[in-house]
């Protein structure tokens, strides 16, 4: 298993697979696997296990980020039940557009997370891009000290979103990349897109291609699987035991780009 740091939490390093939860399959194998990191939709609290380890990051949504009584305050009573510490809480804010409001609401948001930081209920805070892709480093340069920015990230719409990762990752401000498969397309290509990975340089499954293309750009701190079997996720996980950075030569960039544009097509 491979790890990447977030630069503004310090010693904080993440597996490059992240689970959505509920995962569909036990939690303890994955951890004996080395997977250290988790991306907690709203309002999947209850789908966590009694078995919660106590040294994960937890991903989750602004939502749940009130006052130390709201929803955050008791995901945060839930885990240290269970041995995990407050401090391995990573919150995110879900921004959809790029309004006036949004932006105002992201700052509210920055502010109460910074006071969180600094009195240890959480590890870091973060944003997640769903409007217009320039809207991220609007958010950036807002002044809070953001630890890490999601979107949806995967091979095929990587170049609209590529110069926001690079612009932001040379802050220190890391992509959690969901939705790597774009989907479930690409982890059941067309019979055109298969066909280029059957001619290409080195056999690769499909979801092989998929995290690989996400895993080779450096800004990216994690990539957040979908739920699926333990077979599966297992699978995965041997994957991540290859996805470094700037890793893939050319004639597979190649295939991924080629795939990338029958997909658009």
């Amino acid at each position: 298993m491979l790890y990447r740091r977030f630069p503004k939490i310090a010693n904080k390093e993440i597996s490059i697979l992240a689970a959505e939860l509920p995962l569909g399959c036990g939690i303890a194998p994955l951890i004996d696997m080395g997977l250290s990191a988790f991306y907690l939709p709203l309002g999947a609290k209850e789908a966590l296990s009694p078995d919660f380890p106590g040294t994960a990051v937890v991903l989750c949504p602004g939502e749940l980020f009130q006052a130390k009584e709201g929803a955050l305050g008791r995901l945060v009573s839930y885990l240290a039940e269970r041995g995990a510490r407050p401090a391995d809480l990573a919150a995110v804010v879900l921004s959809g557009t790029d309004s006036g409001s949004a932006e105002s609401a992201a700052k509210a948001f920055g502010s109460a997370a910074e006071e969180a930081v600094r009195e240890g209920v959480i590890a870091g805070f973060g944003f997640r891009l769903e409007g217009a892709p320039g809207f991220a480093r609007t958010l950036a340069a807002s002044g809070d000290d953001w630890s890490f920015w999601c979107a949806d990230y995967n091979f095929v719409n990587a170049r609209i979103l590529d110069s926001e990762a690079r612009a932001l990752g040379e802050e220190g401000i890391p992509l959690v990349a969901t939705d790597p498969f774009r989907g479930g397309l690409l982890s059941s290509v067309p019979p055109e897109v298969h066909q280029l990975y059957f001619n290409a340089p080195s056999p690769r499954s499909h979801e092989e291609w998929a995290l690989r293309a996400v895993w080779e750009n450096q800004y990216v701190v994690t990539a957040v699987a979908p739920p699926a079997s333990q077979a599966v996720m297992n699978q995965r996980l041997i994957l991540a035991g290859a996805g470094r950075a700037n890793s893939l030569p050319r004639s597979e960039l190649e295939v991924i780009r080629m795939a990338g544009e029958k997909l658009l097509t």
